[in-house]
């Protein structure tokens, strides 16, 4: 569990406090239990809605492109560098990639970066010729 989720929960749970407590001390402490964790159910509920629809999200338009051999997903990579233009990513097949912005780069002999995919809006990452266009490679 990361920082920002210890905080999520500490949240509502607070929230879930102080909402019984103003309940109960208007309809008594069973209503009051009763609303309280009602809101961290809410919460609970929102939470994995959300992140249900990111997943779903992400399903459909992944950061990251299948490596060149077609068996790494976007969860697959490893962050190996990364500057403010560049992040260099390695897949569990051993291929080294760069990307920057919305293109990535296969990383061959030394530093030499040949175009692999490009990101567009609708059709997720597509093939890119030698000059760097997206299409048919």
């Amino acid at each position: 569990m990361n920082l920002f989720q210890v905080v999520y929960w500490a949240v509502n749970i607070g929230v879930g406090l102080a909402i019984g407590i103003g309940v109960g001390s208007f309809l008594g402490w069973r209503m009051g239990w009763i609303a309280g964790l009602g809101a961290i159910i809410a919460a609970v509920a929102a939470w994995l809605a959300l992140s249900k629809a990111i997943d779903f999200y992400y399903k459909f338009r992944p950061l990251r492109p299948r490596c060149k051999n077609g068996c790494c997903l976007q969860s697959d990579y490893e962050l190996v560098d990364w500057d403010e233009q560049n992040s260099t990513w390695k897949c569990k097949c051993g291929d080294t990639y760069v990307q920057r912005k919305d293109t990535f780069y296969c990383k061959k002999d030394g530093d030499t970066l040949s175009p692999f995919r490009k990101r567009t809006w609708f059709h997720g990452w597509q093939p890119m010729n030698a000059d760097g266009d997206a299409g048919q490679s």
